[in-house]
């Protein structure tokens, strides 16, 4: 099947001052291929929405023709009537 997203080592870090940071998200690796469903199950705190704001926030910046940073990879393959 055509993969349409892939989220290959993400990791994403908050500044918590006094020289501390938080890692809301550490090595997230995901795969969403063509015709597949998904849902993103956990307890609160556990970061399903920071998932899901990585993931949104990088295919914005892909389609505004932004590269990723090198730390993340980010591919996302769409039909031409696909809208987003």
């Amino acid at each position: 099947m055509t993969q349409l997203l892939t989220l290959d080592n993400v990791s994403l870090s908050f500044d918590m001052g006094a020289n501390s940071r938080y890692d809301a998200l550490s090595g997230i690796r995901l795969q969403i291929a063509a015709g597949d469903r998904m849902g993103v199950l956990g307890a609160n705190g556990s970061g399903k929405s920071t998932v899901s704001k990585t993931a949104v926030t990088r295919i914005l910046k892909i389609f505004m023709m932004c590269a990723p940073a090198p730390s993340q990879e980010l591919t996302l393959k769409k039909r031409p009537d696909q809208h987003l």
